[in-house]
């Protein structure tokens, strides 16, 4: 835990005790009387939370709370006060502050405050980079262009004129004594009924249709 705090306040008491309280809890701390100096120590020390009085001196706490959310949106601001109102309280708050916090401050309220705020801070600040990183996503361009594949005809068109069969047969295998099963071997082609045999032919290798005259 190495997170830095700044505490503004127009009562040294506060500062001191405030600051004693974030260091016993590992914490570091900076401190300051000035609204205007607390702005300067923001743009310089960057802290990871800041505590804030509703008054101060030189610049209302206001005011302050909203040129420290100019510079950084992500800031996380504790308001306190001992003499503030539930609208001042309900206004710092849509103006951006985590908290706010009655004066006389509890150790307890303190050290909770601090850690939320630092949650919420961390979350805040995820939440950025991945719309960061989706933007990133939806702009970046492949260069390639996926498309369907094209349908394939599952009947391919010819010039020759298509053969059928006559009459409904059923081709089966030979039987031991060389019949055919199914009840014939030969098929009468619709053009001419020529008998023909379906085989192997040894001559080339392939498979297709074999002449019913022997070599």
């Amino acid at each position: 835990m190495n997170e830095l705090i700044l505490i503004v306040d127009d009562e040294p008491g506060i500062l001191e005790t405030l600051s004693a309280i974030l260091e016993d809890e590992g914490y570091r701390t900076l401190s300051t009387l000035s609204g205007n100096e607390a702005l300067a120590l923001y743009e310089t020390e960057q802290p990871d939370v800041v505590f804030l009085d509703i008054w101060l001196p030189d610049r209302d706490g206001l005011q302050t709370l909203q040129a420290i959310k100019e510079k950084d949106p992500n800031a996380a601001v504790i308001m306190m006060s001992g003499h503030g109102t539930s609208a001042t309280a309900v206004k710092s708050i849509k103006m951006g502050a985590h908290d706010y916090l009655e004066k006389p401050l509890s150790y307890d309220s303190a050290v909770n405050a601090v850690v939320s705020a630092l949650q919420s801070k961390s979350a805040q600040t995820a939440a950025g980079a991945t719309s960061i990183l989706d933007l990133g996503l939806d702009r970046m361009e492949t260069g390639h262009t996926f498309q369907a594949p094209p349908l394939l005809p599952q009947i391919k068109e010819g010039s020759e004129p298509q053969r059928t069969i006559a009459e409904s047969s059923v081709i089966g295998g030979s039987t031991a004594d060389g019949a055919t099963a199914g009840g014939g071997a030969a098929m009468n082609g619709a053009a001419g009924g020529t008998s023909t045999s379906s085989g192997i032919d040894s001559r080339s290798g392939g498979f297709g249709p074999t002449g019913g005259t022997g070599s």
